[in-house]
């Protein structure tokens, strides 16, 4: 989805009506495109309507290495600094453990504690 289109749609449909942004990390059905960083900013930058920001981030592993395989910029940087970064910007995720070899069955959703901000 490209941001400006994801606008659009929420001035078109009434910001109240739309509940939740949810991004892919690591889009299989996309066959495995990567969601780089500038996306998740720019993905971030519409939470100015109050919607909250979420990640299904079965992938984010993956994802980060992309990040830092073919971004610019990234190269050289951490990945706990990238994943740092990447989970900075939305309120909240949904993980299934399974699909990293993490546990047979399971998964679980989080949500960002404001006070702590974090996980």
């Amino acid at each position: 989805m490209e941001v400006q289109e994801l606008e659009k749609l929420i001035k078109e449909k009434c910001v109240n009506s739309i509940l939740l942004i949810y991004l892919t990390i690591t889009n299989n059905t996309a066959a495995r495109q990567p969601v780089l960083m500038n996306n998740i900013k720019d993905f971030h930058s519409s939470t100015r309507f109050d919607i909250p920001f979420f990640f299904d981030a079965r992938r984010s592993a993956e994802n980060v290495h992309f990040i830092k395989e073919f971004e610019n910029g990234y190269k050289n940087r951490s990945i706990s600094s990238i994943v740092k970064e990447m989970f900075s910007y939305v309120d909240g995720f949904s993980i299934s453990f399974k699909k990293d070899g993490l546990a047979n069955i399971g998964g679980t959703v989080n949500y960002l504690d404001e006070k702590k901000s974090s996980f």
